[in-house]
Order: structure tokens, then sequence, then C-alpha cells
């Protein structure tokens, strides 16, 4: 889980990486209200396709800030 100070609303991105750094899905971006939010991706890539089951990483940036955390898809 990403938490993030309550005073702000700053613009984000959050997007799915595999673990060279590659994009493989842009999730969100714009304005996020502040507290706890949350987002789902569905195991598919920009252009619709399926992704293979394996460790991604889930980067957000809010602002100047930039956090990186793993996950695992397992179909």
């Amino acid at each position: 889980m990403i938490r993030r100070p309550p005073r702000s609303t700053p613009l984000y991105s959050s997007a799915a990486s595999d673990v060279y750094k590659r994009q493989v899905k842009g999730l969100s971006n714009g304005l996020q209200d502040a507290g706890f939010n949350s987002v789902e991706w569905s195991g598919f890539n920009n252009a619709g396709a399926p992704v293979s089951s394996g460790i991604y990483l889930f980067v957000v940036q809010m602002g100047p800030i930039t956090k990186t955390r793993k996950m695992v898809l397992m179909k």
C-alpha cells in the first residue's frame, strides 16, 4: 500500500511495468483526492493483449515523489 499525505491533491500517474522497467500498462493519471485509493489491473497490456504470469512493478508518481512496489500476476 502506498500512502499519500492527506493535505494534498497532487497530479499523479500510475503504471504497471515489467522487471526491465518497460511500461506494460498505464493504469491511471490525473488528479486524485487525498486518502486511500485503489486501482485494478486486469492483466492486459496497453494493446489489449493478455500479459504472462510473473513479477511486475507498480509505479506511482505524485509530483516529485515516485514509489515502486512489486506485485505478482498469477493466472
